[in-house]
């Protein structure tokens, strides 16, 4: 064997190393004591690794009830935050509806309300005869002298005279279209003259009274026409109605004005002017007012239009 002090070559059965003198007897007994202790350390060992697995074991799996408890704690959680996404997504939805809703009305409102604008600005410059420095009643003389038009709803026709007034306008909504002209030099309106149309169904000769009642309820040394007259054309029944008078007891403003129902829509034509006192049944502005009514299509009168020297002769006035 081999001395593991020097390395030297010695007989098996030796006690010491001839050489460096060391005693085999104390390395035997060294390897006995390893041995044994090693004999001892590994059962222990394994003792330990197995029981050491063992609680491992114990400790990692999971008990039945706890997995089904944390399965449904996992699956609540999913649910509660699909369920909030999906509420989410609900509100944000609805929301965005009610937003562009809402933006889609303010849109469509505003643009109704500028093509209504636009429209109204287009009839009123389409009215002719609306820039007198002054209003010279005299100058009319003839039917010519007045310009003749249809609504832009086409449901009737009528006249203005072309040498009164210096302004113009027109409002038009889904039931109501209005035409009106005056002449106003910046110290008052002179004159002006109406036509109005706008929806009113119902009984006609009940709807014509109430309104000539209330016409002249406003008026001073009223001419009392009949309340309400009914006249047919192309088998189609009409109420009319004309209220006259003064604006108030001074007498200087005179108020003719004429009342239509059909059963459907109310019309109306007012004009408005100085009478200066007199009471003379032929002059000018008396044959202004013969003129728009003959051409008024609701007046649903067969007369046609004169001239003023014809309207001076006639015995009726």
């Amino acid at each position: 064997m081999i001395c593991p002090k020097c390395g030297n070559q010695v007989n098996k059965n030796a006690q010491f190393c001839s050489r460096c003198g060391y005693s085999f007897h104390e390395t035997k007994e060294n390897n006995s004591g390893r041995v044994i202790l090693i004999a001892v350390l590994v059962p222990v060992i394994v003792v330990a690794l197995v029981m050491a697995g063992w609680f491992l074991r114990q400790g990692i799996k999971p008990d039945p009830e706890d997995v089904t408890k944390a399965e449904n704690a996992t699956k609540t959680e999913a649910d509660t935050g699909t369920a909030t996404e999906q509420e989410t997504v609900s509100t944000t939805e609805t929301t965005t509806q009610a937003t562009t809703a809402a933006t889609t009305a303010a849109t469509t409102a505003a643009t109704t309300e500028a093509t209504t604008a636009s429209e109204e600005e287009r009839l009123t410059e389409a009215l002719k005869y609306c820039d007198n420095r002054y209003p010279d009643y005299d100058a009319h003389n003839y039917p010519s002298d007045f310009h003749k038009m249809t609504s832009d709803d086409g449901t009737f026709s009528f006249s203005y005279p072309k040498f009164l007034f210096n302004n113009r306008s027109v409002e038009i909504d889904d039931d109501r279209i209005v035409y009106r002209f005056w002449f106003n030099d910046g110290s008052g309106e002179e004159c002006s003259l109406l036509y109005e149309r706008y929806d009113d169904p119902g009984n006609s000769k009940k709807i014509v009274k109430r309104i000539h009642k209330d016409k002249i309820a406003d008026m001073y040394e009223k001419d009392l026409y009949a309340p309400s007259f009914e006249r047919k054309r192309d088998g189609k029944v009409y109420h009319t109605a004309v209220a006259a008078g003064y604006a108030d007891s001074s007498e200087e403003r005179g108020i003719y004005t004429l009342i239509c129902n059909d059963g459907k829509s109310t019309y109306i034509m007012e004009f408005r002017h100085p009478t200066n006192g007199v009471r003379d049944q032929h002059n000018h502005k008396d044959y202004i007012i013969d003129t728009i009514y003959r051409h008024c299509s609701f007046s649903i009168t067969t007369l046609k239009a004169e001239t003023y020297e014809e309207f001076k002769r006639d015995p009726d006035r």
